[in-house]
């Protein structure tokens, strides 16, 4: 319950904190208010405060401090802003919302938008690690020790801060992570996992702000309208909800700084505006964008030019070009001045990413990237029934409708060109990557994964269009607001349960590994056993570390402790994998990430895992499935399989003969029970090498013993039954009840009499 309250604490000072950090930069810069108190207002002072803490803590660590020292020059940096606005005399009047009508509509509109990305940890504890995620909370573990100007050090013995490495080599985008370290310096009773939810959440809430904005700023539209756009682009498992549970953090924060720079360049399209106030406002998200996601900054880029050829052309007619070209140079002295480091960085992972394939086949056709730049949930079409499938289908066609009438109403207006020329980038790039570039995956023309992002980094602009189509056809019949807020609801209804099972799906993903369904908790509770049962010894992971994903997440859970054996990571760019390595050491622990079945373990741990020693073998995980997986010394294969097969995995400490007893009970369909006493077993092992065995039957159960040649570490045999309907009238199925393993040296040595063939 006390890291529960810890991370609500967290997340309500991020809510309250940041937006005052806001309000008193613009009260510092600006000679007036930008804008009067309004809840624009205050959805601007979240950005405002956002970008400035990871503005200055990146400054502060590029320049040599850790997150610690960094979050001080931060504080102190407030500080500041307080005594400026102070001598100002504005101190009293700063904050800006109004009344508690505001606070009411702002909680709505954080409920609709972060509320949802809230549901997986409140419904199972946890949330989805095995993504980028991993990367984002390792560096920022990484940051609390050391500067981001640091270079890494390789450490063979370690792969966990291997992200640190691809980011400062491949100049990607920190902001972000700064922005979490930052918050990591100041709750430092909480680990960077358990804070990244909450700067999630916030990601996510500057998503809906954003949204608003644009509402608001760009089309007009009422703030109802404003607030029913937000629930609709979070309520239906779309683009958002998909990036969120992904772990795109960046992206996230990149959008919603995208979607609050193209709502002000829509305020500017006046002269009385051309000031320093909103100067400093358009370079400010200008550079908010480059520092948290440096892959829209090209299109920022873009937009930033059609604007001023545009206004350029319009200000000469009226005479007016030299305090338009003035406006200008103040912008882009003011993204060089801010975004420093950012933009160099910028470019360079632009060039960097040019040059390298990430991503997956994402299985979509046409019709389906369609729908998901409409913010549908075909992505989680697995969850929907064959009815609700054809419910989204039929309302595809509605959806673009109101797409259309938006374009069509408001593509001719001058304030609208920056929007609607992002959208026709975003579809030009589209049909590029469509029809004339290769899927990497497939071989088939079609880049699945650009399309997917492209998908993603239009849709807040969509969601935008496709409101005000809705709020002019609502007025061409006269629907009033209420009605429209009623459907809007009914349908978050009907689709909150399948938004709840696919949230569980997400958090349920980390259980496999921890045995436990809050993962939150188990972690911490592994980790205060290790420091009792574990300290000042080394520990060897015993399970399967071909899959990257948990892998990471491994490594990422057990960091505080020094590892024999080095695993896979996805971000190991630079070096060759490294090998498993585990000694006969008295200081060296087995880690099982399970119970052992058949055996008491030395130490049992929580979430069901165990501590056993290094010097002796066992079966340390048995299970029952319909196919099985032949290693082959390089990769696994698939074998499908007639009938189930029995995995036991077992652990060796060092090469040799051993001999594994395996105590079965042999039960028909009929409910009795048989044993084998002849060697025409219906058994065949897969994998050791020279297999010898005598059988034995007591009652219900068979004994079967083999001679099994294993590898030291982590090895596993597989029993498959064959032919079972030669030995009976009905199905046999196989229950085992106890299995050991003793080297060869030891039955030699002993004076009970063996019967090995």
């Amino acid at each position: 319950m006390k890291l529960y309250l810890y991370m609500v604490l967290a997340f309500i000072v991020l809510i309250f904190g940041v937006p005052i950090v806001g309000a008193l930069l613009r009260a510092t810069v600006f000679r007036k208010p930008l804008l009067k108190k309004s809840i624009e207002s205050y959805l601007l002072c979240q950005f405002y405060g956002t970008g400035f803490i990871l503005l200055v803590f990146g400054w502060s660590t590029y320049l040599g401090l850790i997150a610690p020292q960094a979050s001080t020059v931060v504080a102190i940096s407030i500080v500041l802003l307080v005594l400026v606005v102070w001598f100002r005399g504005n101190l009293k009047n700063f904050y800006p919302l109004r009344s508690s009508k505001h606070f009411l509509f702002l909680t709505l509109l954080f409920v609709g938008s972060a509320g949802f990305y809230f549901l997986p940890l409140l419904s199972k504890g946890g949330y989805d690690f095995c993504n980028d995620t991993y990367a984002y909370v390792t560096i920022s573990e990484w940051l609390q020790e050391h500067p981001f100007s640091k270079k890494f050090q390789y450490d063979p013995s370690s792969l966990y801060y291997l992200p640190v490495e691809a980011y400062q080599n491949a100049h990607l985008r920190m902001g972000g992570i700064f922005f979490l370290a930052f918050w990591q310096s100041l709750f430092p009773m909480l680990r960077s996992h358990e804070l990244f939810p909450v700067v999630m959440g916030w990601a996510v809430a500057l998503n809906g702000a954003g949204i608003y904005l644009m509402c608001r700023q760009i089309f007009r539209l009422p703030r109802v309208y404003g607030l029913y756009a937000c629930w609709g682009s979070f309520a239906f498992l779309g683009p958002f909800f998909a990036s969120a549970q992904w772990g795109f953090y960046p992206q996230l924060l990149g959008t919603a700084f995208a979607s609050a720079f193209l709502a002000s360049v829509a305020r500017v399209h006046s002269s009385y505006r051309w000031n320093f106030s909103n100067s400093f406002q358009v370079a400010f998200f200008i550079v908010g964008v480059t520092a948290c996601y440096s892959e829209l900054a090209p299109f920022v880029g873009v937009i930033c030019i059609q604007y001023v050829v545009c206004q350029a052309i319009l200000s000469w007619k009226k005479q007016q070009l030299y305090s338009f070209s003035w406006m200008v140079v103040q912008t882009l002295t003011l993204v060089l001045l801010l975004g420093n480091i950012e933009c160099y960085r910028a470019v360079k992972a632009i060039l960097f990413q040019a040059g390298v394939v990430v991503g997956w086949h994402v299985p979509f056709d046409t019709v389906g990237f369609l729908a998901f730049a409409l913010g549908f949930p075909i992505w989680h079409a697995d969850n929907l029934s064959s009815h609700g499938l054809l419910i989204s289908y039929c309302l595809l066609p509605v959806v673009t409708a109101f797409l259309l009438l938006g374009v069509y109403k408001y593509a001719s207006r001058l304030r609208h060109w920056e929007i609607f020329c992002y959208l026709g980038l975003m579809a030009a790039f589209g049909v590029y990557f469509l029809i004339f570039v290769k899927d990497p995956w497939t071989g088939e023309y079609g880049h699945s994964w650009s399309l997917l992002k492209l998908c993603k980094w239009s849709f807040p602009c969509i969601a935008v269009v496709i409101w005000s189509g809705i709020y002019i056809a609502s007025r061409s019949i006269y629907l009033s607001p209420k009605i429209i807020g009623i459907i809007l609801c009914t349908a978050i209804l009907i689709v909150f349960p399948r938004h709840l099972r696919v949230a569980k799906d997400y958090a349920e993903k980390n259980h496999t590994w921890l045995t436990k369904e809050n993962s939150l908790l188990a972690i911490r509770e592994i980790d205060n056993a290790l420091q009792k049962e574990a300290a000042g010894k080394q520990l060897f992971l015993l399970k399967d570390l071909h899959n990257a994903w948990p892998s990471c997440y491994y490594s990422f859970l057990f960091k505080e402790f020094k590892f024999l054996n080095q695993w896979r990571s996805p971000w190991n760019f630079f070096y060759d994998e490294p090998k498993n390595i585990v000694g006969y050491k008295e200081d060296v622990l087995l880690l099982v990430p399970c119970q052992l079945p058949f055996e008491e373990s030395d130490k049992k741990l929580p979430a069901g895992w165990s501590l056993v020693n290094t010097d002796r073998a066992f079966v340390f995980e048995v299970s029952r499935q319909w196919y099985s997986y032949q290693y082959n010394g390089e990769s696994n294969s698939p074998i499908y399989l007639d009938h189930p097969s029995i995995k036991i995995w077992v652990f060796a400490p060092s090469v040799g003969y051993y001999d594994l007893t395996l105590r079965f009970k042999t039960k028909t369909s009929d409910g009795s029970y048989i044993c084998f006493k002849d060697d025409s077993l219906p058994l065949k092992i897969e994998n050791p090498h020279n297999p010898l065995r005598f059988i034995r039957s007591e009652g219900e159960e068979s004994v079967w013993n083999y001679r099994v040649h294993l590898q030291p570490n982590a090895s596993y045999v597989v029993v498959n039954p064959v032919e079972t309907s030669k030995y009976s009238q009905g199905e046999v199925s196989i229950e085992l009840t106890d299995a050991k393993l003793v080297p060869v040296q030891e039955i030699a040595n002993s004076s009970t009499e063996t019967n090995l063939k």
